[in-house]
């Protein structure tokens, strides 16, 4: 994988676990508590799939990568 696919994939992946983060508050406004709380450690194991599966992988071959991205999100507070 080149670097900018690699880069692509990982902002994907950021923004599908951001997606995934924001339905919490409306499902928390609009569900039992109970029924949020399925949907909260739903959302917790997508997301640590996310980041394992997906960013990680993408990152591995370029550790400036994973630099670089740490650097916005502490920048910005997101990938840019």
């Amino acid at each position: 994988m080149e670097k900018d696919l690699a880069r692509h994939v990982v902002r994907a992946g950021f923004a599908s676990m951001g997606k995934l983060t924001n339905l919490l508050e409306l499902l928390k406004e609009h569900c039992s508590p109970e029924e949020y709380q399925t949907y909260l450690k739903a959302v917790a194991t997508v997301s640590a799939h996310i980041s394992e599966q997906i960013v990680s992988r993408a990152t591995a071959n370029f550790p400036d990568l994973e630099a670089e991205i740490e650097a916005k999100i502490k920048k910005y507070g997101l990938i840019i």
